[in-house]
């Protein structure tokens, strides 16, 4: 298995305990940005209600996936140093 394919399904799970877990962190790339989007603009969320739930949810996914590509990245630099 890809490096990228492992670190996707990283980011995945990491998004799927968003939902389960009563924490802020695992969902706070994509409320960050809905906080960003609903300050800056007056969006009918009625409308565009499922459109913006899969852009923060791939949003989320990407940016713990590639959290995870950093810290594979950092962990086989170190192992490789030694």
């Amino acid at each position: 298995m890809s490096r990228g394919f492992a670190c996707t399904l990283a980011g995945i799970a990491v998004s799927i305990f968003a939902w389960f877990s009563p924490w802020l962190w695992p969902g706070l790339p994509a409320v960050a940005v809905m906080q960003l989007v609903t300050r800056y603009t007056d969006i009918d969320e009625q409308r565009y209600r499922s459109l913006i739930f899969i852009t923060l949810l791939v949003l989320n996914v990407a940016t713990w996936a590639l959290v995870a590509y950093a810290l594979t990245r950092a962990a086989a630099r170190l192992r490789h140093a030694k």
